[in-house]
């Protein structure tokens, strides 16, 4: 991506996070927090709307993402903590947050655990907590049976993955087409535009 540069930080647990930054001051400076299966480099490729409002940037890629070293049986409040570690070597006092998809979770648990860090929390069609009492009764069928399969038969939500994994290295330009017919129009004339193409083929 032309004009972001990318690194890591040591953390306090001897491992590492990447990520992805653009901007040399701390005013306005913004954390987005990656989805599901996605990376850092699910971010927009133009940077000319951060150079409009005088943004400093950064997206990390949790433990196993990108560069970010893998670790086993992380938790939320885990990743909350990694995160802060990166903000007091970024210098980072206060910013504002944004949380797509799964990274919405992590996100509110970031809030909810560095309030005081948080100039404002933006989610983007965030993730539910499936395993939240309070939004039990809010889900709809779908996710109540994914919801009931994570916890009850896992093993059934591990090869739905690996099955799809496999998919993927096979084909991923059928995996893709199937994907995006599945789509809205809305969606269909975004994954269509040949700037945003070639982006989600590198975050896939």
């Amino acid at each position: 991506m032309q004009n972001y540069y990318e690194s890591t930080i040591p953390l306090s647990n001897k491992r590492k996070l990447s990520y992805t930054g653009y901007g040399d001051t701390n005013q306005n400076t913004v954390i987005f927090f990656h989805g599901f299966g996605s990376s850092v480099h699910a971010i927009h490729p133009d940077t000319n709307i951060l150079d409009k409002y005088n943004i400093r940037f950064f997206a990390v890629n949790r433990p196993g993402y990108g560069d970010s070293d893998i670790e086993l049986n992380y938790s939320m409040e885990d990743y909350a903590d990694w995160l802060n570690e990166f903000l007091i070597a970024k210098g980072i006092q206060k910013a504002t947050f944004i949380g797509w998809s799964a990274g919405g979770l992590y996100s509110q648990v970031f809030t909810d655990k560095y309030p005081e860090k948080v100039a404002s929390l933006n989610l983007v069609s965030s993730a539910i907590p499936l395993n939240s009492d309070e939004t039990k009764s809010l889900l709809p069928g779908t996710w109540k049976m994914i919801r009931n399969m994570n916890r009850y038969i896992p093993f059934m939500t591990k090869f739905y993955f690996k099955s799809l994994s496999k998919k993927v290295s096979k084909n991923l330009d059928s995996v893709i087409q199937e994907s995006i017919q599945q789509m809205v129009d809305e969606d269909k004339r975004v994954v269509n535009d040949p700037v945003i193409q070639p982006l989600l083929l590198k975050v896939l």
